[in-house]
């Protein structure tokens, strides 16, 4: 379960942007995407990330971290149970377990 845990977070805006940061970032990366099916990105099931730079991003990360969302812009606020669920299952796979951690 994610505890209160501070750590460097990095946000990506732009839509070709993550394609080009992916490859120097040294850390774990969870990237949760909506699906690319739907509308425009602000709509609900509209994604601003779209091919071929979705493919490229996507063939960057494993499958676990690539995860897809109904939902639009706002996915934490669209599939809340499901982004907190991805989101917990991330950190407990790549932050440091006990008490020694930090973690509660």
């Amino acid at each position: 379960m994610l505890a209160a845990v501070r750590v460097p977070v990095l946000v990506l805006a732009a839509v070709r942007v993550p394609v080009l940061v992916l490859a120097a970032v040294r850390v774990p990366v969870l990237l949760l995407a909506a699906r690319a099916d739907g509308g425009g990105f602000l709509e609900a099931g509209g994604s601003a990330l779209r091919d071929p730079h979705r493919r490229a991003v996507r063939a960057q990360l494993p499958p676990e971290r690539f995860v897809v969302l109904d939902g639009g812009h706002c996915l934490h606020r669209d599939q809340p149970e499901r982004w907190l669920a991805a989101v917990d299952a991330f950190a407990d796979a790549v932050l440091p377990q006990g008490p020694a951690a930090g973690r509660s």
